[in-house]
């Protein structure tokens, strides 16, 4: 595999990680789930449309689920 692509998955699981564990420590500390630009903010990324992609792969592996 290409090592720019291997790189960018990498990338992306790290992100994802991060945006995973900012969602669970802030729904324990406040109760209910930060917005796009809490979790932009709070994992150092200016973009809310990066961090919707991300949501969205994380609901579509399962990873995340809402009521």
């Amino acid at each position: 595999m290409n090592t720019i692509l291997e790189e960018n998955i990498k990338k992306g699981q790290k992100t994802r990680t991060a945006i995973m564990n900012y969602i669970a420590g802030y729904c324990r500390e406040h109760g209910y789930a930060p917005s796009f630009r809490e979790i932009a903010d709070g994992i150092g990324t200016a973009s809310q449309s990066t961090v919707k992609r991300h949501i969205d792969r994380l609901f579509d592996a399962g990873c995340l689920e809402t009521d």
